[in-house]
């Protein structure tokens, strides 16, 4: 793990602190929720087709944990943040070049690219409740808002044949960086269904149909690889929770 993403985990570990501790015991029940979660994920991707082909999906997961704060007494609109880590990857047919040949972009798109992507996510969400959380035992939610996207190194097979040719981590970054080449944003918006508890309103479990897109592609750079090889990206999954 990269030193960068190491302080934003410590970031985000220290807002958790700071949350809990701002609130007495009686009003955490109230006011304060926390949400784990694990999905499911298909994704729909967009490559530079003048330098590769055929770009198909690879299995996608999704862990999260989000801090949940209820902004009013019913208990229907409430902030949430936290933090996400997402895998997911492409395959996509495109050129390998040696060290010291002729790059000559000839559209044979002989070489098989396979690529794990792993990325952090800092996730600041509105939440409404359409009934109120406090006095339904089922009530659908609606929530949306804003990723900060951090790129951890990504696992890279190319293959000619069926043959390994190459395979190696990769540091992918991002086409239009925000700060760093390896932070950008995107967004999420999700429908949901839950469970609540009459006694704290607090625990219970959560369904989530979830989109999530971003605002710029990845760009993948080596030493054998296409130029200006960009890859954008939407999921579309299915998350499973509970919340405490």
């Amino acid at each position: 793990m990269t030193r960068t993403s190491k302080y934003l985990i410590t970031l985000v570990l220290c807002c958790q602190c700071f949350v809990i501790f701002s609130y007495p015991l009686k009003h955490n029940r109230k006011r304060f929720v926390q949400r784990f979660g694990l999905g499911a994920f298909y994704g729909f991707y967009k490559i530079n087709q003048n330098h590769s082909i055929n770009p198909t999906p690879r299995a996608a997961a999704l862990i999260s944990y989000k801090s949940e704060i209820y902004l009013d007494h019913r208990k229907q609109s409430s902030l949430m943040f936290g933090l996400e880590y997402f895998y997911h990857g492409v395959n996509f047919n495109s050129y390998y070049f040696k060290p010291d040949s002729l790059k000559l972009y000839d559209k044979s798109f002989s070489y098989q690219y396979s690529l794990g992507i792993n990325e952090l996510a800092l996730p600041l969400l509105y939440k409404y409740s359409f009934v109120s959380d406090k006095e339904a035992l089922f009530s659908p939610y609606l929530f949306l808002g804003y990723n900060f996207r951090f790129m951890l190194p990504t696992t890279s097979l190319v293959r000619l044949n069926g043959n390994e040719i190459k395979r190696e981590n990769v540091q992918m970054s991002f086409k239009n960086p925000l700060f760093l080449n390896t932070l950008n944003s995107g967004v999420q918006i999700a429908i949901g269904f839950q469970k609540n508890n009459y006694e704290s309103s607090n625990s219970g479990f959560f369904v989530e149909l979830m989109c999530r897109a971003n605002f710029s592609p990845y760009l993948y750079q080596t030493n054998y690889s296409a130029s200006s090889l960009f890859i954008n990206n939407t999921h579309l999954g299915l998350s499973l929770g509970f919340k405490l």
